[in-house]
């Protein structure tokens, strides 16, 4: 990505995102953050939980942000990076809208599996491409067009619905243990689900919430 691109994304790897505070999350907890960007997310929960955060980020201007507020920065690719330091180490590793961006995806799964404790569990805010914003240009004007950002990102490399994630997860061994959804009870896709009583929340959610830990073997 050049650096024209990379000015152009800049905002996109700044924004907050606190979807995790969704789930139980316990003070002094130990994160992973693959994709931390600019480390937004793990200053927040660095400030709300007194947690110890390691970002993951490949490209190197963000990861150097990053660095001023985490309590380590890994700057490369998840999939070649040796994490074998933190085997058993991490209470929570975190994917925020970074797994649809990996070539392969249950791989990357299975390689953090092993960092987690043994109640460790992985957090994962992943878009859904079964959107309605997706799915009726798809059916009714046959358009499935790319975009700069958002469900149809053309650097996302994955999609997945409510049913192939959560497939995936087990695949790696994982059971979900709370899926929640983006639909915002003071927003216009709130509110819908709301006057249909949920009957179309998994078309009208932009993205699934997921806590998914370790099935005991």
């Amino acid at each position: 990505m050049s650096d024209m691109n990379l000015a152009e994304f800049s905002d996109y790897y700044s924004r907050q995102r606190r979807w995790p505070e969704l789930f139980d999350i316990k003070h002094g907890e130990h994160f992973l953050d693959i994709g931390c960007g600019k480390g937004r997310l793990g200053a927040f929960l660095k400030q709300k939980f007194n947690a110890k955060v390691v970002g993951v980020e490949i490209f190197p201007e963000y990861a150097a942000v990053a660095a001023e507020c985490l309590d380590e920065v890994l700057c490369g690719d998840i999939e070649k990076l040796d994490l074998s330091p933190y085997t058993g180490r991490l209470d929570h590793v975190v994917f925020s809208d970074s797994l649809e961006h990996l070539l392969d995806p249950e791989s990357a799964i299975l390689k953090v599996k092993s960092l987690l404790a043994s109640d460790g569990s992985l957090l994962l805010s992943i878009p859904n491409v079964r959107n309605f914003r997706v799915t009726l240009p798809l059916l009714l004007l046959g358009k499935f067009e790319y975009q700069d950002e958002g469900l149809l990102d053309r650097t996302h490399l994955r999609f997945f619905t409510r049913s192939s994630i959560v497939n995936l997860l087990n695949r790696c061994g994982f059971s979900v243990e709370s899926l929640k959804f983006d639909l915002p009870r003071n927003s216009k896709v709130g509110i819908l689900n709301v006057v249909t009583l949920g009957l179309f929340k998994e078309i009208l959610t932009s993205h699934f919430f997921i806590k998914a830990c370790k099935k005991e073997s």
